[in-house]
């Protein structure tokens, strides 16, 4: 029976933080005369309390690992060096010459012989 009841309070945080949204969003536009900061700022905060209802659920939990996994994934990546970075976008830039270039003469020849079959 718990879990019934962890689902129905879910659903409860879930709703609350659509709520949240959607009052955020109605505040920014019923304040339509005050400064945009402050209406700005309506929006963030109902947005931070939308993000806790939902980080408070069990699918906002599991959110929360995937992202701390995929964070320390991240931390093992090896980000190549500035001057690999360099040489390997002129490489790309050069093979997508090269290939333009293959294809236009490809293009120009296709072109050529397409006139001699037409005549």
């Amino acid at each position: 029976m718990a879990n019934a009841d962890s689902v129905t309070i879910d659903r409860i945080k879930f709703i609350g933080a659509f709520l949240a949204l959607a009052v955020g969003i109605g505040l920014f536009y019923y304040l339509e005369g005050e400064s945009l900061f402050y209406r700005v700022l309506v929006i963030v905060a109902m947005a931070l309390v939308a993000t806790t209802l939902f980080f408070l659920t069990a699918q906002g939990r599991d959110t929360a690992n995937f992202l701390r996994g995929a964070r320390v994934e991240l931390q093992k990546t090896v980000w190549p060096t500035k001057t690999e970075t360099l040489h390997t976008t002129l490489l790309i830039f050069g093979v997508v010459f090269l290939v333009a270039l293959f294809l236009w003469a490809l293009d120009m020849f296709l072109a050529w012989f397409m006139q001699i079959l037409i005549k």
